[in-house]
């Protein structure tokens, strides 16, 4: 996969085809991004844009393929002249030098050097910085005028720029210039939303229509995958994984669906196919370390340290849990987690009926690498869930015990189990008693009967065989039989046993292996939950998702 590994951190590189071919994600986004600039009349502001989302969440490759179809489209190539800004603008300072990178820019979209030349012009002979911008803004200007195409700049990391410039009165002008002039219509990107157009009285507040960029789906993931194993010219990789579900989708999860991240996790997944979930985590964790030391290492001490324990806490905290932990003052601790929430850093979390705002980090894969290599508490939580998600989501089917069943009636009762045909059900009862008195100490034999006796409607026998699988089974029921285990539960409690469930978690010491399905139970019980990760909340409503629509399903 080096071809696609050498551009995931610079899509900028990709030639137009090879950007098109690699985007699979994001799709409806592009479809309404042109759907707005087709609707911008003549006449009248336009409508900026702003994509918002943390680093890796796929912005630089929409804005692109955004130009991209606006060239590849007649209509919109004969009325809009797309220009990218460079994703590192560290020499733009003022609002001339943003002009004046413009013109620049414009030369490099248009092959036209003259654009150049007067922005060298400029820089060389004009020291006035307010002259200097209007210079540059009537040079884009004649460019529109001579060519009657209007501009669409695509500038990245708008809000370092806007940092960068400093100054309140120059950005004032720059809004006043988006406005008045026809000729220019902006799409900038951000990592999370500035203070300079969120806050209330900012010089750009609900300036901008905003795309605010969420992780991926399972689809999206998918696709991502088939494309890095065709691009590896090993397209069988994908469809081995296919009959492994689990591992992508615990990634997906775990990356919050980040497409970057994704990218470079489907190419540990062809490298490795026969891998876990666990070892996937720790070698993308290994790659990512670099970079997760340098964004730390940007941070003043004292922000760093309260990054150190909403890291830690994994959990929201509370202004004065991270003050505690800390070992800062309630104001002093507020005040950075206010810096940190503004710097894509952290985020607010505000639950339901709450009074009071909790924290976490806005990056929750940091907070992954910070469980892996600074927590061991923390890590064995994690892996934890990790062996759980993989097996939650994971395809579960297990034939460890077909021998038994084979010898018991020539039958194997496991693809029986998926029709809920009560003739069927029937049979496979059959074959599954026969095989447990022949093999009545075997927990998959005794699982399976568990299976059918619910499937059937036999709730009481079907409980006191999963207890009775769980006695017998102690430490395998945790490991090789927990996918099956997993489902068995939901289908439980969906059929009002949940109470039940709860004490044999208890009992059997599963609490803590599997404790998204036991938050999920406490709350089918009416348990209000306490302060939970990310991770887990989300693990927690996928079970609640599958204990409805169990309930939904129809019963023999």
């Amino acid at each position: 996969m080096a071809a696609i590994r050498r551009r995931i951190y610079n899509p900028a590189h990709l030639t137009p085809d090879e950007l098109k071919e690699s985007f699979v994600a994001r799709e409806d986004t592009l479809a309404e991004l042109l759907r707005v600039i087709r609707e911008q009349t003549p006449g009248r502001p336009w409508q900026h844009m702003m994509l918002i989302g943390p680093r890796g969440m796929g912005k630089t490759t929409l804005g692109l393929r955004f130009l991209y179809a606006i060239e590849a489209d007649p209509d919109l190539r004969e009325r809009w002249q797309p220009v990218a800004f460079h994703e590192e603008s560290y020499g733009i300072g003022s609002l001339a030098d943003f002009w004046i990178h413009a013109l620049r820019h414009l030369t490099r979209a248009t092959g036209e050097s003259r654009w150049e030349q007067r922005a060298e012009a400029l820089v060389a002979n004009e020291a006035d910085q307010e002259r200097a911008a209007a210079y540059a803004l009537a040079e884009l200007a004649d460019f529109s005028r001579e060519s009657a195409r209007r501009l669409i700049l695509f500038v990245e990391n708008f809000d370092s720029i806007v940092a960068q410039i400093h100054d309140e009165r120059q950005i004032h002008s720059l809004r006043a210039t988006l406005i008045e002039r026809p000729e220019i219509l902006l799409l900038g990107s951000a990592n999370a939303y500035f203070e300079s157009i969120g806050g209330y009285g900012e010089p750009l507040y609900e300036f901008f229509r905003v795309f605010k960029l969420e992780g991926i789906g399972k689809e999206e993931a998918r696709r991502i995958l088939e494309l890095a194993a065709s691009g590896e010219g090993r397209p069988e990789v994908s469809e081995s994984l296919n009959m492994e579900q689990g591992r992508l989708e615990t990634i997906r999860r775990l990356t919050g669906g980040n497409p970057r991240l994704l990218a470079l996790a489907c190419r540990l997944l062809i490298e490795s196919p026969l891998g876990s979930a666990v070892e996937d985590l720790e070698r993308l964790i290994d790659e990512q370390t670099p970079n997760f030391k340098a964004r730390i290492e940007d941070l003043p001490g004292q922000a760093r340290k309260v990054f150190h324990c909403l890291s830690e806490g994994w959990k929201p905290l509370l202004a004065k849990e991270v003050a505690a932990a800390a070992n800062l003052s309630s104001s002093h601790a507020s005040a950075q987690l206010k810096q940190l929430t503004e710097k894509g850093y952290a985020r607010e979390v505000r639950f339901s009926g709450a009074k009071r705002t909790r924290y976490e980090v806005s990056d929750r894969f940091y907070n992954i690498y910070y469980l892996l290599r600074c927590s061991r508490a923390g890590r064995d939580r994690l892996e934890r869930l990790v062996g759980f998600l993989h097996d939650l989501f994971g395809r579960g089917r297990h034939r460890a015990a077909g021998a038994l069943y084979r010898t018991a009636t020539d039958i194997d009762p496991e693809p029986i189990l998926g029709q809920d045909d009560g003739g069927c059900l029937s049979e496979a009862e059959q074959c599954a008693q026969r095989a447990v008195s022949l093999g009545s100490t075997d927990y998959s034999v005794l699982h399976t009967l568990s299976d059918v006796l619910a499937r059937r409607g036999n709730w009481t026998e079907a409980l006191s065989r999963l207890e009775q699988a769980l006695r017998v089974g102690r430490g395998q029921s945790r490991e090789h039989e927990r996918p099956r285990l997993v489902p068995s539960m939901i289908r439980a409690v969906a059929a009002g046993h949940a109470g039940r469930v709860k004490q044999m978690m208890e009992e059997r010491r599963l609490v803590e292996s599997m404790e998204p399905l036991w938050h999920a139970v406490r709350v089918e019980l009416g348990e209000e939950l306490e302060s939970l990760p990310a991770e887990i909340s989300d693990a927690v409503s996928v079970i609640r998702e599958k204990i409805a629509d169990s309930k939904k399903a129809p019963h023999p």
